[in-house]
């Protein structure tokens, strides 16, 4: 029993000698892992130090592209390139695989896809899976997967900013994994690269990004409505009891599809074209009253005080689809005027007209007439809908809209039988005339180009009209004049496509079909000119360079023997800026942080309150996207200017005006000492470790992230056309010119054992302090009001509060 009880022992103390060593190498290397918690699996990435830069680089562009993904599919009926999957109009979109709002494509998620007025239909749908295992090619997973693979590299920009810093990375191939989970997706990028600088060398080969959109929920919800369309067919059965309402014998309503009517002497007739438009009248004005019973925006209209007050409550209850889950989503129900509805009676009459009947008594002695008349009407209807779910809570309460569309067709007065369904095919583009010179019914459209930032007249400038879903027409140049003048295809939704080289490509809505009739200009009101133009802006070169705002950190040592037991907490604070070069924005710290059996105590970090230059170790490395608002009608070719600027130096960046998504991480390129500590996590000795003293090449002191849930950053043509310099502003943590150690005086109600002296040293930087790069975007967000960038003339005397500080201590009082 004895032997048994000393091998227990040594067990135990072999055990505690491993987890020993352990945190001794934990605390030796040059590394930060983090461990994301995923659904999956976990995703450790373990980064070194003088690396991790490039690691929140290429995750940052990671989340960038994949939010763009998620952005651009939910717009698009679940699709990244709906032109894959079937063709899209706006003027005749029932002919078509769905429909075109502005630039974008939805598809139909329940259509027929024979042409109207055919023999028979097909019912099919375009509707996309969700996970790629259901579909490996157009699923939502693998399209997100493709479209960051082929996109990430316009982001990346070849690592170009890191070679300028003496970095050498090796690429190899890279392959996105996209996963949506419950209330989030993930994107998981294996992209192995081999990194050496100075020396030293690294390799990093896997990335993660998380978005917060509950993407399965919205998808969810929007195959629940198509499949209760496509097992009810509750858009039609809606439209025939709407149509019903509102058909009687008026020439001001729709003729019946049966009824019987007693004038004497009737006059009443339709015309089908006049119908057709009051058609798009109806449909604009009933379709937004559909409604999803369960969702945020359900509301219970009805009408009262009127004599039809039944009969249009009737209408409006059988008008709600009778849904839930929804309760945390909008639901809306919209149909356009823009886009045409098929409509047909009678096999094709214009002319409506009843059967009118007339007897009159032959009898002398009993005189009487009798008039009838007879309505048989058959209605073939075919129109669009266009179903939005949004969010409002996904990307960080921005928002998230899912769009896609949904067909409705009668045929001879019933919905179309769907004992048919086919799986979603893919359909060749249909080769367009649409160009051809007998197409161009318009009349003469002139289109004057003129430069933004001179005014002047604008020659050379492609213009290409962009049919939607079918083709793209080369209209010619512009004349020395910045005239263009042309005949075009009548059309509505067209895309007017103007490029130059040295200026921002740009796209407008037109509708050529309001020119018909008579000749016009297509532009816009600007100042200055008397006629319609369009405005081109230059790419202009512009001089830029950053100014921070510093955390300060302020210490509260614990001088006492290593939480031992023998002092009551810590001393004072300790401030390691010089209080007298700047002043704090405010007495609440923005972080706090603990050194956990450490001398160090707590660390307090405090935000400056006065602007200063870069220092010159550091470097910033910027990139500026450019951002299309989404309810625009003019967009533009993307655009991002990547450069870096180290120190106080001023670098050459060329830009246009517009809104941009702005990325600056901020590196300190000198080495920095983490001096050796002596840690205690109980009072118990052998709980005490000695940590060695780490040096760090170099690492990362911001990490500004101006995005659609932060803020982007407006650059307008008066800023760019009129200034000389932009500033950008940035938040970066204080590392220079601080000691690595100072003295502190114990006082003498603290009795430190084993120690004489009336003084103890403190280390001023841990390990810790490397954790707060992955705080700055929210602190960039808190603060986001005081980093708006500064325009500056060089003829106009620029100021800024130096806040460098120094190597002074002092004690916050």
């Amino acid at each position: 029993m004895r032997r048994k009880g000393q091998v227990t022992i040594f067990i135990i103390l072999g055990i505690l000698l491993l987890a020993i060593v352990g945190l001794l190498f934990y605390f030796k290397t040059l590394t930060i892992t983090e461990t994301f918690e995923t659904e999956g699996r976990p995703v450790t990435v373990t980064v070194p130090q003088e690396f991790i830069a490039i690691q929140e680089y290429t995750e940052t562009c990671l989340g960038s592209i994949a939010e763009q993904g998620l952005k651009i599919l939910g717009q698009q009926g679940g699709y990244i390139n709906p032109e894959d999957v079937g063709v899209y109009s706006a003027s005749d979109p029932t002919n078509s695989d769905g429909l075109k709002v502005g630039s974008l494509s939805v598809p139909f998620w329940h259509y027929n896809s024979f042409f109207n007025g055919a023999t028979s239909v097909q019912v099919s749908s375009l509707m996309p899976a969700l996970y790629e295992e259901d579909d490996p090619v157009y699923s939502i997973e693998s399209q997100l997967s493709d479209y960051i693979e082929s996109e990430l590299d316009s982001c990346l920009k070849s690592y170009s900013v890191f070679e300028e810093q003496g970095f050498d990375i090796e690429v190899g191939n890279k392959a996105v994994t996209t996963r949506i989970w419950d209330e989030h997706v993930d994107f998981i990028l294996d992209f192995p690269l081999v990194l050496t600088k100075s020396g030293g060398t690294g390799e990093l080969d896997s990335f993660y990004a998380d978005v917060d959109v509950d993407l399965k929920h919205v998808y969810g919800v929007a195959a629940e409505i198509t499949f209760t369309e496509q097992d009810y067919l509750f858009l039609e059965n809606q439209f025939l009891n709407v149509l019903a309402t509102y058909s009687r014998d008026s020439s001001e309503a729709f003729p019946p599809m049966m009824g019987v009517g007693l004038l004497k002497q009737p006059t009443i007739s339709w015309e089908v074209a006049n119908l057709a438009i009051k058609l798009k009248e109806l449909l604009s004005s009933y379709v937004p009253l559909i409604q999803y019973f369960g969702s945020k925006n359900y509301y219970p209209y009805s009408y009262e005080d009127s004599r039809f007050s039944d009969i249009y409550n009737r209408m409006l209850e059988n008008m709600v689809l009778p849904l839930n889950g929804s309760d945390d989503l909008y639901v809306n129900f919209d149909y356009f005027s823009v886009w045409e509805p098929y409509l047909q009676l009678n096999g094709g009459e214009q002319t409506i007209k009843p059967d009118h009947y007339f007897f009159k008594s032959p009898l002398g002695l009993i005189p009487f007439e009798f008039s009838q008349q007879r309505y048989v009407n058959t209605y073939d209807v075919s129109y669009p809908v266009l179903v939005t779910i949004e969010d409002p809570e996904s990307f960080e309460g921005e928002g998230y809209k899912f769009v896609f569309s949904l067909e409705s067709n009668i045929i001879n007065n019933k919905p179309i039988d769907e004992s048919y369904v086919q799986p979603p095919i893919r359909i060749e583009k249909a080769i367009s005339l649409v160009c051809e010179d007998n197409q161009k019914d318009t009349d003469l459209i002139t289109i004057q180009v003129v430069d933004a930032e001179t005014g002047g007249s604008l020659s050379g400038v492609s213009v290409e009209l962009i049919v939607p879903g079918s083709d793209r027409c080369e209209m010619g140049f512009t004349s020395n004049s910045g005239i263009s003048q042309s005949k075009y295809p009548s059309l509505f939704g067209g895309q007017l496509e103007l490029s130059k080289s040295g200026y921002l490509t740009q796209s407008h809505i037109i509708d050529t079909y309001f020119y018909r009739d008579e000749a016009g200009r297509f532009g816009y009101q600007v100042e200055g000119f008397d006629d319609l133009v369009i405005e081109m802006h230059p790419l202009v070169t512009k001089d830029v360079t950053i100014n921070k705002l510093s955390l300060n950190k302020c210490l509260y040592p614990l001088p006492c023997d290593l939480n031992k037991g023998d002092c009551d907490g810590a001393i004072g604070a300790y401030c390691l800026f010089n209080s007298n070069s700047g002043s704090l924005l405010s007495g609440t710290p923005v972080f706090d942080i603990f050194y956990n059996g450490s001398k160090g105590g707590r660390g307090e970090y405090y935000l400056s309150g006065g602007f200063s230059v870069l220092d010159d170790p550091e470097k910033a490395m910027v990139i500026m996207e450019l951002v299309n608002p989404e309810d625009s009608f003019i967009s533009s070719d993307p655009f991002t200017a990547t450069f870096s600027i180290k120190g106080d130096n001023v670098e050459p960046v060329e830009l246009y005006p517009g809104i941009y998504k702005v990325t600056m991480v901020v590196l300190l390129e000198q080495s920095i000492f983490i001096p050796t500590d002596f840690r205690c996590n109980s009072e118990r000795e052998k709980d005490c470790i000695l940590f060695d003293g780490v040096l760090v090449e170099s690492t990362m002191v911001g990490n500004s992230v101006f995005d659609d849930s932060v803020g982007f950053i407006e650059i307008t043509p008066e800023d760019l056309y009129l200034n000389d310099k932009l500033t950008l502003r940035t938040i970066t943590q204080k590392w220079l010119d601080i000691p690595g150690s100072f003295e502190v005086t114990v006082p003498s109600s603290f009795e430190i054992a084993g120690q004489d002296s009336d003084t103890t040293s403190i280390n001023t930087f841990y390990s810790e302090d490397l954790s707060l790069a992955k705080y700055f975007k929210e602190l960039t967000k808190e603060k986001r009001s005081k980093l708006d960038p500064k325009w500056s003339a060089y003829n106009v005397e620029e100021s800024i509060i130096d806040i460098t500080g120094g190597n002074q201590t002092g004690v916050l009082e």
